[in-house]
């Protein structure tokens, strides 16, 4: 190579590190849970947009629900116009008759402190149950006013609904690393080891039904959908 391609090469290298840098860019799936701001220091100075996803998750690092929101409000102040986020709802208190209205409450009030969507998870199906033991599913009735909801003033849905099928297969018979670590780690969400637990085929049509339910609902299913 003479001096000359190794010239160009190099401000080409160049062009494409400033480029990089000039174009707006958006990560539209991460979870803010702590006060630390590097990361959001980091995505500013190379022009990221960042969507944080609040969820429903009992364990580590994921804090209390409200504690998420707070987090991400307190971030907001400090990165104005950067950060959007995604609330969630707690499924607690699930069969008390008050658990419509205190869940539209508190999706009020994420919307009211800049709120751009809601997130339903996993725990839906896979996790909670109802008073009589049956697994409550992401087509309960219960559920619809919240969808009436989002639907009348347009506010998105993200579902990670399920998981992919991968989790109804031994580890070895898995066909992508990620997921054998995973489940490796979460067994208790690994349903090959849970037979008595939903089917993945019941998961996806209670997912199927819910939208069929709310035809006008802005849904967007995560991790491709639970179909990977």
């Amino acid at each position: 190579m003479n001096s000359s391609s190794k010239q160009v090469n190099g401000n080409a290298s160049t062009y494409k590190i400033e480029n990089f840098y000039k174009i707006n860019k958006t990560d539209a799936h991460i979870h803010i849970l702590h006060d630390a701001n590097k990361f959001l220091k980091s995505a500013q100075e190379i022009n990221f947009q960042l969507i944080s996803i609040n969820a429903d998750v009992p364990y580590y690092p994921y804090p209390p629900l409200e504690e998420q929101q707070e987090i991400i409000k307190s971030h907001q102040k400090e990165f104005p116009g950067m950060l959007n986020y995604v609330t969630t709802f707690s499924m607690k208190n699930w069969d008390s008759p008050d658990w419509v209205k205190e869940t539209l409450d508190y999706l009020k009030y994420s919307f009211e402190n800049g709120a751009v969507a809601v997130k339903v998870w996993k725990n839906i199906g896979m996790e909670i149950k109802d008073k009589d033991g049956k697994f409550i599913q992401i087509d309960n009735p219960k559920f619809d006013p919240i969808f009436d909801f989002l639907s009348k003033n347009n506010i998105p849905l993200l579902g990670h609904i399920g998981e992919p099928k991968n989790c109804w297969l031994p580890v070895e018979k898995m066909t992508v690393n990620n997921d054998k670590n995973y489940f490796k780690n979460h067994p208790e969400y690994h349903m090959y080891l849970h037979p008595e637990y939903p089917s993945y085929e019941e998961i996806i049509n209670s997912r199927n039904n819910m939208l069929e339910k709310h035809p006008d609902l802005k849904f967007i299913g995560c991790h491709l959908a639970s179909l990977e």
